[in-house]
């Protein structure tokens, strides 16, 4: 509907807001239109209204969601060099989207670089690196990346981050204290 819509207030010549562009940006991230999403953003930023940091959060997950973890790592940048102030969730977004590319190592190089970027991870931060490490099969690294959210007191109180962990290693290969964090929870 918010791509119809969308359309409609463009043949009405009723200029369409940012969150009606936005939200036309998040049903193309819901139904797999990377490509169309980011003629929307494109057409936001050459003829408005000004894209905000959602515009850019829902084009980076639908890019996401298309394994496109290049283009979601370019809008990140452009968020950076000057767009709208980028967010945690443009952050996690952008570890998620290296997970679907099987980029752990850039996925766990900006979870340890969101200090320095002023933002403290959170379990969705850790959830994400978790299930990028176990896309690529390195599930001895999830177990340390396990460990450090537990650490902070993401694991044991986080779901995520704990079905992250259950994915990422084989039963037979989990530990008792991540086994005792799943018999505490379940």
């Amino acid at each position: 509907w918010a791509l119809i819509l969308l359309e409609i207030m463009r043949h009405r010549s009723v200029g369409p807001d940012v969150i009606a562009c936005s939200s036309a940006i998040s049903a193309c991230e819901k139904a797999h239109r990377w490509m169309r999403a980011l003629d929307i953003l494109s057409s936001m930023q050459a003829r408005g209204p000004e894209p905000n940091v959602i515009s850019f959060n829902s084009a980076m997950s639908a890019c996401e969601k298309g394994s496109q973890w290049h283009i979601a790592l370019q809008l990140l940048r452009e968020l950076e060099e000057g767009g709208p102030r980028p967010t945690l969730v443009s952050h996690d977004v952008a570890i998620s989207s290296f997970g679907k590319g099987s980029r752990w190592e850039s996925a766990l190089a900006l979870l340890a670089d969101l200090p320095s970027r002023r933002f403290r991870p959170s379990a969705s931060s850790y959830s994400a690196a978790i299930r990028a490490c176990g896309n690529a099969g390195c599930w001895e690294i999830s177990l340390v990346v396990f460990a450090e959210a537990d650490a902070r007191n993401h694991g044991g109180q986080t779901m995520s981050v704990l079905y992250a962990g259950l994915q990422a290693v084989p039963p037979e290969s989990r530990p008792p204290w991540m086994e005792a964090k799943v018999r505490a929870h379940f």
